[in-house]
């Protein structure tokens, strides 16, 4: 079983090191996407519009629930002298990618960051969710991230990259994308790991030129850290630090979450995914409609069975987030609704986060 330890040491060895693709995708999206098709049906029940959570910083781990309001963020009141304090996260490095694009390209300001074991992710978006089109730039290490190299077309091009000179990169064999047209091209860095930028955009004659100017500006001499707006003061015994995505956007729907995992399984989901989501595109949720509280907050917990891939814990407006602690169904004898509401009981949201994400931090656990 890989430690902590091991985990970012990948990620920080990506100077040409860990980054992995799709694996980070599917497990951390996957997840994702499960909490959020949840959360979208106990919407259509409740006639609830809000959206789920992530994200702290300077935490405090709390095992009992309160009956005020929590200061600065934290979900639970602070413990008493005879309350044992719960296990915590050991300290960990801070998450991020160890390459870095100083400007977005034009007209996809949203910036997407993730990280998982032998991978890393930037993807740019449009802001406008009626245009079409992505560009993703992705470093990874076939080995440690159990994604295989891409395959190749046989064609190559030039890039005057500004970190290593020029580069003769390998285009790579596109796969459909309904309407849109996907032009990406990769090379190997010194140490065997993998850098490919891939475009989607109407026509080839449009994704080719975004592809090109993006590979050319992506930089090794520096890097991007992930960051969050909260601090997580809890994860259960056993689980390990498998997955992160940070995500802001030019309208204020900020987005962060972390993946844990017992090793068991890397192809299946994670067994906890913890989201944080400030989605101003809706409204706040509605007092009344959820069927439980944390604390002095209204939450929602999936009753058994759970739906979908994942039970989910929903915890509404904390400093203008909403908190979603997700279990894989899986594991939900193992993990209860007890260690559900203990988790989300260490988390602490930044003051301010919501509307700065300059104060997010780094380090996600406290």
């Amino acid at each position: 079983m890989r430690s902590h330890n091991d985990l970012f040491g990948a990620f920080d060895s990506v100077d040409t090191d860990s980054v992995d693709p799709e694996e980070m995708l599917a497990r951390v999206h996957t997840g994702t996407a499960a909490l959020q098709t949840a959360r979208r049906r106990r919407i259509a029940v409740l006639s609830v519009a809000a959206a789920a959570v992530l994200i702290a910083v300077v935490a405090v781990v709390v095992p009992t629930l309160g009956n005020d309001r929590p200061d600065r963020g934290q979900v639970a009141n602070t413990p008493t002298a005879e309350q044992e304090p719960p296990s915590t996260v050991e300290a960990l490095p801070s998450l991020g990618l160890s390459f870095v694009v100083r400007e977005s390209p034009e007209g996809l300001p949203i910036r997407h960051l993730s990280a998982s074991l032998g991978s890393q992710m930037l993807a740019f978006w449009p802001s406008d969710p009626t245009i079409s089109g992505e560009l993703v730039v992705r470093l990874y290490d076939p080995e440690s991230s159990g994604v295989e190299a891409p395959e190749l077309t046989g064609e190559s091009v030039a890039v005057d990259s500004v970190s290593e000179g020029p580069v003769t990169a390998d285009v790579i064999a596109s796969t459909p994308q309904g309407e849109l047209e996907e032009f990406g091209i990769g090379w190997q860095t010194e140490n065997g790991h993998w850098l490919t930028v891939v475009g989607t955009a109407l026509s080839l004659d449009l994704a080719r030129p975004q592809v090109l100017a993006l590979a050319a500006v992506v930089e090794f001499d520096t890097a991007e850290a992930l960051t969050f707006p909260f601090q997580l003061g809890y994860v259960p015994d056993g689980l390990q630090l498998i997955g992160a995505l940070s995500y802001q956007d030019s309208d204020g729907n900020n987005e962060a979450s972390l993946d844990f995992d017992d090793g068991s399984d890397r192809y299946r989901e994670s067994a906890l995914q913890i989201r944080v989501q400030r989605a101003i595109d809706y409204p706040g949720e509605p007092e009344g409609t959820g069927n439980t509280t944390v604390g002095s907050y209204e939450a929602y917990l999936d009753e058994l069975p759970a739906p979908d891939i994942y039970r989910v814990l929903s915890v509404f407006d904390v400093e203008g987030f909403h908190l979603s602690i997700g279990i894989f169904v899986g594991d939900v004898a193992q993990f209860d609704e007890a260690e559900m509401r203990r988790i989300a009981e260490s988390i602490v949201v930044i003051p301010g986060a919501a509307t700065d994400t300059t104060v997010w931090t780094a380090e996600p656990f406290g």
